[in-house]
């Protein structure tokens, strides 16, 4: 069933209720996304990479939103990342430095890389699970 809310601030009113019934593990792991994405600021200016994963988290962001407000915030939030992550995952798997260059930007790009399969498989593990569920 498709949630019709009345406006975005009602939206936001169910998305926050949602994720505040979240198990704490679950916030410390939207914490550490969070922290992972947005240290791209830090390689902005000389990594292209960088400004990429940035424009990713822009649109994980708002696609976020657009599906919390025409689905209702569920396990379907994680559609997104499996739609916009895997071909970032991709683009920085080709990109990847070696880590054995020791820099801190080759150290970052492989911390996200980590970050990103293993939200991945929590996303496909509860997507699967939501499209399961609708049958």
């Amino acid at each position: 069933m498709v949630p019709a809310y009345e406006s975005l601030e009602a939206a936001l009113s169910a998305q926050q209720t949602y994720v505040a019934a979240l198990p704490q593990w679950v916030h410390m792991w939207m914490g550490w996304m969070e922290f992972t994405f947005l240290s791209s600021f830090w390689f902005l200016l000389a990594r292209v990479e960088a400004r990429w994963v940035l424009a990713t988290a822009v649109a994980t962001f708002f696609g976020s939103l657009l599906v919390g407000y025409l689905f209702g915030w569920s396990d379907l939030w994680g559609a997104v990342h499996i739609l916009l992550w895997t071909p970032l995952l991709v683009y920085l798997w080709r990109r990847r430095p070696p880590l054995s260059q020791g820099s801190g930007f080759a150290v970052w790009v492989h911390l996200l890389m980590a970050t990103i399969v293993i939200s991945l498989a929590f996303d496909i593990v509860d997507v699967a699970g939501w499209l399961g569920g609708m049958l």
